[in-house]
C-alpha cells in the first residue's frame, strides 16, 4: 500500500505495476514491504533444505533450486516494489512451473531424450518472457499463463494419484494442494480482491501468510514428484512414451 513518505528504493527504477496491502516502508526505510519479503526467504530455505537432504536425486534439484529463486525474486519485488524486481518474481514462477511440467508430461522416459519437448518450453518462456515485458498489462497476462500451469500440473497429478491406492503419494498430493490452493483462496484472493486495504484482517498480513503457504505446497509438490518417478521405474503409474527412464538411466 503506497505512502507519501518516499522509501529508499523510490524512483531507483520503474514502479511495479501492483502494489500491496501491507503499508510501505512501516517497518524500515530501507525494504517497502518488510513482512511480504521476508516471508519470501521461507521459499530460499525450502529450496535449500530439498537440495541438501535429497542429494542423490539430482534430476529434482532444478526445481528445489528454482523455489528458492522465486524466494529470492519474491523478496526483492517486495523489498523494493520496482518493475525488474518483479519480473525477478513472476518469471522464475512460470519457469519452475514449466519446469514441473515437463519433468511430469517426461515421466518414465530417458531424461536425454526429451530435446523437443524441452525445445518447445524453453521457446515458449522465450515468447513470454518478450511478450511479459511489452504488455501493458503483464500482471494479468502473467496470472493467465501460470494459472494455467497450475491447472494442468494439478489436473495431471491428480489423474496420476487419485483412485491408485498409493496413501503416501495421495497424503503429498493433498499436502501440496492444501497449501497452494488454501493459501490461494484464504489469503491471496482476500487480500488483493475481496477486502479494502484498511480492512482490520489485512493486519494479519494475509500475503505474508500466502507465501508460507504456498512454499510449502511446492515442496510438498516437488516430493510427490519425486514419488510418481519412483512408482513410475517400479511400474505402478503409466510413463509417457519413448525410452525407458528405468532401462537407461539408472539414478535413483
Amino acid at each position: 500500500m503506497s505512502d507519501p513518505t518516499p522509501g529508499f528504493w523510490d524512483g531507483v527504477a520503474a514502479p511495479a505495476t501492483v502494489d500491496w496491502c501491507e503499508p510501505n516502508y512501516a517497518v524500515t526505510p530501507y525494504v517497502a514491504e518488510f513482512w511480504n519479503a521476508t516471508s519470501s526467504l521461507w521459499m530460499v530455505v525450502l529450496g535449500g533444505i530439498g537440495m541438501a537432504l535429497l542429494a542423490n536425486r539430482r534430476r529434482f534439484h532444478g526445481m528445489f533450486a528454482g523455489l528458492g529463486l522465486v524466494g529470492i525474486g519474491s523478496a526483492a519485488f517486495h523489498g523494493t516494489l520496482l518493475r525488474p524486481a518483479q519480473a525477478l518474481d513472476e518469471l522464475p514462477m512460470v519457469f519452475l512451473s514449466l519446469h514441473g511440467a515437463w519433468i511430469v508430461a517426461h515421466r518414465g522416459k530417458n531424461w536425454n531424450d526429451g530435446h523437443v519437448v524441452a525445445a518447445v518450453l524453453v521457446a515458449f518462456a522465450v515468447v513470454f518472457s518478450g511478450t511479459y515485458y511489452t504488455l501493458p498489462w503483464a500482471f494479468s497476462f502473467f496470472l493467465l499463463v501460470y494459472g494455467g500451469m497450475v491447472t494442468w500440473l494439478t489436473l495431471t497429478s491428480a489423474w496420476l494419484t487419485l483412485g491408485r491406492g498409493d496413501a503416501r503419494q495421495t497424503r503429498l498430493l493433498w499436502g501440496a494442494a492444501g497449501g497452494f490452493f488454501g493459501g490461494l483462496v484464504g489469503c491471496w484472493i482476500p487480500e488483493h480482491l475481496l477486502l479494502s486495504c484498511d480492512h482490520p484482517i489485512q493486519s494479519l498480513h494475509l500475503h505474508s501468510i500466502w507465501h508460507l503457504l504456498a512454499g510449502t505446497g511446492t515442496f510438498t509438490f516437488i516430493l510427490w514428484m519425486i514419488g510418481m518417478d519412483d512408482k513410475v521405474r517400479q511400474g505402478a503409474l503409466p510413463e509417457a512414451s519413448g525410452p525407458s527412464a528405468q532401462a537407461v538411466d539408472p539414478e535413483p
